[in-house]
């Protein structure tokens, strides 16, 4: 598989760097481990007999940002790792847990103006999973932070089960969650349960959590036993800490969501369970092999993932390389006692037989391959896909233009300065302005015309200037103020326009401050202020116009 031979060129290169392009040698008279982590990757896995797709908190991410320089994400993207993953027959079960439907972070101030174009994007997102083909869902927080009725709404419009199993609602409300349930494919009954930890922001009312997990978890699973379930999973929302009590109650598989964290976590056995997560925001999807056909002596899990190997063969590494350098420093030093040299050979040798037991997975038991899966743009979109992610966006842009176009600016308060547009500061500036027109802060409102998002509230802000400020912008009204102008650094200009020799009625220096309100990991990810700033010191902006 072509993700395979990725990780095989990921570990060559891990190779060469630990060794700094010598002989990795054990010293102290002990010969490195023959097992290499290339060699640990290349081992060949069996045909499963069921597979996996797993995501947590997607948070209603339809597509990435595009101003980030490798920008991962997108459902049309996903469905076409989905597509894939269909291709050799293997049953395929697709699940979520975690924040789901519900995510974005958007200025307070546009918290009202924003929910419908909130909810589109839930109809759109949920109807996309539909067609992704997922098989249940457990949702997050964020999620549950929505009405009752909205959260039902959401649910049937997708079609697939929303489980939570310690929710309850008042008598006679109806439930917007599913319970546990069994899941048969070719055969293959799978048991599925859905946990939410009850969240220190407030739900809404008609909604209540009850908080012991582990004890729900435990009753749930014997339950989905008795009905013959070969394999039970919980999808979790909640802490790491009460992930790992849930995975000692029951489940044999623990996806976690819920946990804020970017990067995907590597599969970690615990007991009888596998705890298992793919990271936020839709980013990335962690694929799961499974071989099932054990016999009943041989229920625990083999982990054969060369990501967990590759993790638990950096620590192993580490620790050997510290022990034989504590032996080299012991040999030489006559006070240390034979017997005290004796034991860390001993310990050495059996951290060094865990490396080579670890690198030769047997398969004899139940197992589990998981793999990554960045959703990078080398992925084809799905056409399908692609074409509705169009249509949502004509759709909101539609919206935000004709509902907001009364959403004026306030006027600039009596004595302060208002926006001008960066076409006021040319007559007296013209090279800094011919040199800005030529960068991307000023063809920034052209890029969300091109993609039909000039009047999106997830986009225009950092798109325009003055945005929302007095005597400013606002999504609909930008008049002279498209792109990221003059004003956006240096303040609002009237004042200093009409009197341009008086000190003090614009900034000059620009804090970093001003730029990171936009520049976020999340929307600029290669962003450093100081490399940024040396770029925009040209001829004519903070160098002499004479000087070339």
């Amino acid at each position: 598989m072509i993700q395979r031979f990725r990780w095989c060129v990921c570990a060559l290169l891990w190779v060469v760097a630990a060794c700094g392009g010598s002989r990795c040698d054990g010293g102290s008279g002990s010969p490195a481990p023959k097992t290499t982590p290339a060699q640990e990757i290349a081992v060949a896995i069996p045909k499963p007999d069921l597979r996996l797709l797993l995501l947590t908190d997607p948070r209603g991410y339809l597509e990435p940002c595009g101003c980030n320089q490798r920008p991962l994400g997108g459902v049309d993207k996903l469905a076409t790792v989905v597509a894939r993953a269909k291709r050799d027959g293997v049953p395929l079960l697709v699940f979520s847990a975690g924040d789901f439907a519900v995510g974005t972070e958007l200025r307070a101030e546009d918290a009202e103006q924003a929910r419908a174009q909130e909810l589109m994007r839930a109809n759109t997102f949920v109807e996309a999973y539909k067609q992704l083909g997922v098989t249940a869902i457990a949702p997050g927080a964020l999620d549950l932070a929505q009405s009752a009725r909205l959260l039902g709404e959401l649910a049937a419009r997708g079609g697939y089960p929303w489980i939570v199993d310690n929710a309850s609602v008042p008598d006679g409300k109806p439930s917007p969650f599913a319970q546990a349930r069994i899941v048969e494919v070719s055969g293959i009954k799978v048991g599925v349960l859905g946990l939410v930890a009850p969240p220190a922001a407030p739900i809404d009312k008609e909604l209540t959590l009850q908080g012991d997990l582990g004890a729900i978890a435990a009753a749930k699973s014997s339950e989905l036993r008795a009905e013959g379930a070969q394999l039970v999973i919980a999808l979790v929302s909640a802490d790491r800490r009460s992930a790992r009590s849930i995975a000692g109650k029951g489940p044999d598989l623990v996806l976690m969501g819920g946990l804020d964290l970017e990067r995907p976590l590597p599969p970690s056995v615990l007991g009888s369970a596998v705890l298992l997560h793919a990271g936020y925001q839709g980013q990335n999807v962690v694929t799961v092999d499974l071989g099932l056909k054990a016999a009943a002596d041989k229920q625990d899990w083999e982990d054969a993932s060369a990501w967990s190997r590759r993790a638990l063969h950096k620590d192993l590494d580490q620790q050997i390389a510290e022990r034989r350098a504590s032996m080299r420093a012991w040999e030489k030093d006559p006070k240390v006692a034979k017997a005290d040299l004796d034991a860390q050979r001993a310990r050495l040798r059996e951290l060094e037989s865990e490396r080579e037991r670890t690198s030769k997975p047997s398969f004899a038991g139940r197992w589990l391959n998981a793999e990554l899966v960045e959703l990078a743009p080398e992925i084809p979109d799905d056409p399908t896909l692609a074409k509705q992610l169009e249509a949502h966006d004509v759709q909101v842009n539609e919206h935000n233009r004709t509902s907001l176009a009364g959403l004026k600016p306030l006027p600039a308060e009596p004595g302060k300065a208002a926006y001008a547009g960066s076409e006021s500061c040319a007559s007296c500036h013209q090279q800094a302005y011919d040199w800005w027109r030529g960068t991307k802060h000023g063809r920034a409102y052209a890029t969300l015309e091109r993609v039909h998002k000039e009047f999106n509230l997830n986009c225009v802000s950092c798109h325009v200037t003055g945005y929302n400020e007095k005597g400013g912008s606002t999504v609909t009204h930008v008049d002279r103020l498209k792109d990221v102008g003059c004003e956006t650094c240096h303040g609002p200009g009237s004042q200093h326009n009409a009197a341009p020799k008086q000190p003090g009625l614009i900034a000059l220096a620009v804090p970093e401050s001003v730029c990171g309100g936009c520049h976020t990991k999340e929307h600029s990810d290669r962003f450093v202020y100081d490399a940024f700033r040396q770029m925009l010191i040209v001829p004519g902006h903070g160098r002499p116009a004479d000087r070339q």
